[in-house]
């Protein structure tokens, strides 16, 4: 068995109440980018219309002091065309590919998560985690 030493991620600097904890607050992971910035997770949950066509549903992820730095370390969810997360029993993931249509996170910006659909499912539940740095 062969054990090896990093010299900057060492059991001391892990944080596990962060490790793996979700909230829909900004959360700490502990864990540093390449350029020794902190990397935060955050849980964005809301609903996004998408049109079809070259339309974008909005979601805003809430994320305070986000430069124009921000690098994105981390993005996935999910969605529920045309319906709601919380009573639906069918969750599709982000990106969602199918014959005739497709959904998926086209952009981050200061604000918002951009959600585009080349179909229009209208109101659509989305649940996605990010995680970035500042």
């Amino acid at each position: 068995m062969t054990i090896l030493y990093h010299p900057i991620i060492t059991s001391d600097k892990i944080n596990l109440a962060t490790l793996k904890k979700y909230s829909r607050d900004e959360v700490d992971t502990g864990f540093k980018w390449i350029d020794g910035r902190p990397i935060y997770r955050k849980v964005v949950q809301g609903t996004v219309d998408l049109l079809g066509g070259e339309n974008r549903g909005k979601l805003e992820h809430g994320i305070i002091g986000l430069t124009a730095k921000f690098d994105i370390v981390n993005i996935s969810g999910e969605i529920v065309l045309g319906g709601t997360i919380e009573n639906s029993g069918t969750k599709q993931t982000l990106p969602h590919i199918e014959g005739n249509h497709r959904a998926g996170i086209a952009s981050v910006t200061p604000t918002n998560i951009e959600i585009a659909g080349t179909y229009p499912w209208r109101s659509c539940g989305v649940s996605i985690v990010i995680e970035y740095t500042k």
